[in-house]
């Protein structure tokens, strides 16, 4: 038998093949294992990083319920508020009723023709009866009509719950201002 027969030839393809499959195992098995480590750290990573976020998010929760607590808080007062300011504008516009109904919550035009303010005119006519007199004519004193004092009462109501509105959410504006942190 020769040194190169056909059978060595084959014998030695084989263990060459052996060889390079057992090299390529080995290559692939140092490669598992490196994964594997890799896998095992970032593993590690991500539960460390999970743990943090699990504590940020409870620290935050528990600032959106103090803020959510504040903001409850602030409303109910300023319900209370706003229900005060509203019974006061109520209780004005009752006061102005109650005046009305007996001419004392009547305007006067002090621009109007008519009578005097005690030195217009050097002497007034005199009456020929009381119903004619001056005092008697809706328009003595310069009264204002009725129509014209009801419209400037509904107008002022008006101003007036504006103005309760618009102070209520002045109120709130600053008070999320102050909340936030904002300028």
């Amino acid at each position: 038998m020769t040194w190169l027969s056909p059978t060595r030839w084959i014998l030695l393809a084989v263990v060459f093949a052996a060889l390079t499959l057992g090299v390529w195992r080995l290559d692939v098995s140092r490669q598992a294992i490196g994964e594997a480590r890799a896998d095992a750290a970032w593993t590690a990573k991500v539960k460390i990083q999970k743990a943090e976020a699990v504590l940020l998010l409870d620290t935050e929760r528990t600032k959106v319920a103090q803020a959510e607590q504040t903001l409850r808080n602030f409303k109910d007062k300023q319900e209370i508020q706003d229900g005060k300011n509203r019974t006061k504008v109520v209780g004005l516009e009752h006061r102005l009723r109650a005046a009305a109904a007996v001419n004392a919550g009547r305007l006067r035009d002090r621009d109007a023709p008519g009578c005097g303010s005690g030195g217009d005119s050097p002497t007034s006519p005199v009456a020929a009866s009381p119903s004619d007199s001056p005092r008697n004519d809706p328009q003595a004193g310069r009264l204002l009509s009725e129509s014209f004092t009801s419209l400037l009462r509904q107008l002022a109501l008006e101003a007036d719950v504006i103005n309760v509105a618009y102070e209520s959410c002045r109120s709130d504006s600053f008070r999320l201002r102050e909340i936030v942190g904002a300028p």
